[in-house]
C-alpha cells in the first residue's frame, strides 16, 4: 500500500513539473526536476544538494520531431534525459558475430546514461526526437566523480570519523579527482585546520591559491573581472562546503580579482607542496583492454561491472559480474578472494574507487583503463 502511495505521489509531482515547465522559472523548474531524480535515484545514491549542483549545471535542449537529439561524440559525455516528447535511440555494433542492433524509446523521464562509446570505433549510437520536446544532458563525469568520492568518504569516515568532518558537505568534489582514491585519505588527514577573521584575502589575482583550501563554516566572496572590460564585473557568494583551487579562480572565463572571507571562517587547507609530495608517484596499476581481454580469454581474471544508477541497464562486457559501487562494501561476500577482478564503470573513475575498496579487503582488484570508453571490443545486453 505504501509503495503505490509513494508511486502515485512520484506520479502527481512529475505532472505538476511537466504542467509548469512552460510557465515556472528556469531556476525553479530544476530544483522541482532535481527533487523527482532524487526521489527516483534515477542517477544513483546521490543527496537531493548533490543532484541539484548536477541539474544546475546541466545543458537544457529542445528539439523537433525528426531532430538529431544526440550524437555519437556526445553519448560518453552526457546523461541524456528527456523532459518532454519521446525519443528514438539507436545503437549497433560491428563484431565477430556480424552487425548487431537495437532499438529504444525513451519517454518523459527516462535516461539514457553516459552510454560508451569513444574510443570504439565499432559501436555507434544515434538518438532522433520522435515528437517535438526537450531533454537535459547531465555531465556523466561529474556525476561520477561525486558518487565515486560518496563512496570513499563513507569507507573512510568508518575507520576514523573525525578528519572527515569538515569535509562532509564539500561541494566541488572534482578537486579531488586528480588524487588517486589510494592516496585521498593521507590528503585528508594532512589538510589543516585555520581559523579567519573577517576581511581575510584567501588569494589574488596576482597571488594564486595555494594548494587547496575548502571552507569548514563562514562566508566568503569572489570578485571576478570581466574579460572584455576589465573592470570587476560580479561577485559570487561562497561558503561552508566550497571549494577554493586555482581551478576555481578562473569561472566562465572570467578571472578572480579577489577571494576574501566576509564572516569569521573556518578552513581546510593543504599547500601544493603537499599535495605533490602526498601524491607523487601514486599512479594506480590500471589494465588496458588489449591486456584486460588477454587475461579473460585465459582466465587469469573476471570482470567486475561497478556502474551504478540507470547505467546498469545499458551494455556490458560479457561476463562481467555486476555490483554496484554503492553495493559493494554490503554484498562483497558475493565475491571470490581467488580471483583477479578486473573493474570497470564508464570512464574509470568510479572503478578506481572500486578497486581501491576491494584492495583494503585482501582482494586482488585492478581498475580498467579508461572504462567502457576505452573498451573497443563487443559487448552484451543484459
Amino acid at each position: 500500500m505504501r509503495s503505490n502511495a509513494i508511486r502515485e505521489s512520484l506520479s502527481v509531482a512529475w505532472r505538476e513539473i511537466r504542467s509548469r515547465a512552460q510557465n515556472t522559472p528556469a531556476q525553479s523548474f530544476r530544483r522541482s526536476l532535481a527533487l523527482r531524480l532524487h526521489m527516483q535515484r534515477l542517477l544513483g545514491p546521490l543527496t537531493l544538494e548533490q543532484v541539484s549542483s548536477l541539474v544546475e549545471n546541466a545543458r537544457l535542449r529542445n528539439f523537433r520531431a525528426g531532430d538529431t537529439v544526440l550524437e555519437s561524440f556526445e553519448a560518453a559525455r552526457y546523461h541524456l534525459l528527456v523532459l518532454q516528447g519521446e525519443v528514438e535511440v539507436e545503437h549497433w555494433q560491428r563484431g565477430n558475430s556480424g552487425r548487431r542492433q537495437r532499438h529504444s524509446r525513451l519517454r518523459p523521464l527516462e535516461l539514457l546514461g553516459g552510454f560508451s562509446l569513444l574510443g570504439a570505433t565499432s559501436r555507434q549510437l544515434r538518438a532522433t526526437a520522435v515528437s517535438a520536446g526537450r531533454c537535459l544532458l547531465i555531465d556523466a563525469d561529474m556525476a561520477d566523480a561525486i558518487a565515486g568520492w560518496n563512496e570513499q568518504f563513507n569507507l573512510m569516515k568508518l575507520d576514523d570519523p573525525a578528519p572527515w568532518r569538515g569535509v562532509s558537505a564539500m561541494r566541488n568534489v572534482r578537486a579531488f579527482d586528480r588524487i588517486p582514491p589510494g592516496r585521498v585519505e593521507a590528503v585528508v588527514r594532512r589538510m589543516a585546520v585555520r581559523s579567519v577573521p573577517p576581511g581575510t584575502l584567501l588569494a589574488s589575482e596576482g597571488d594564486p591559491v595555494d594548494g587547496l583550501m575548502i571552507i569548514e563554516a563562514g562566508q566568503a566572496e569572489a570578485c571576478y573581472r570581466d574579460p572584455e572590460t576589465g573592470h570587476a564585473s560580479h561577485l559570487v557568494g561562497l561558503g561552508a562546503g566550497d571549494v577554493i583551487d586555482r581551478h576555481m579562480q578562473e569561472r566562465d572565463g572570467c578571472q578572480a580579482l579577489s577571494i576574501r572571507m566576509v564572516t569569521p571562517g573556518r578552513l581546510r587547507v593543504i599547500s601544493t607542496q603537499e599535495l605533490e609530495s602526498l601524491t607523487q608517484g601514486a599512479d594506480e596499476a590500471v589494465v588496458p583492454a588489449s591486456q584486460a581481454r588477454a587475461m579473460l580469454e585465459t582466465g587469469q581474471a573476471r570482470m567486475l561491472d561497478c556502474r551504478c544508477g540507470l547505467e546498469v541497464l545499458e551494455p556490458r562486457i560479457p561476463g562481467a559480474i555486476g555490483i554496484p559501487l554503492d553495493r559493494l562494501r554490503w554484498d562483497i561476500s558475493q565475491l571470490d578472494r581467488g580471483v583477479h577482478y578486473l573493474v570497470y564503470c564508464r570512464a574509470g573513475r568510479l572503478s578506481s574507487v572500486a578497486a581501491h575498496l576491494l584492495q583494503r579487503q585482501g582482494f586482488r582488484a585492478s581498475p580498467l583503463a579508461g572504462g567502457l570508453n576505452a573498451w573497443p571490443y563487443e559487448l552484451e545486453w543484459g
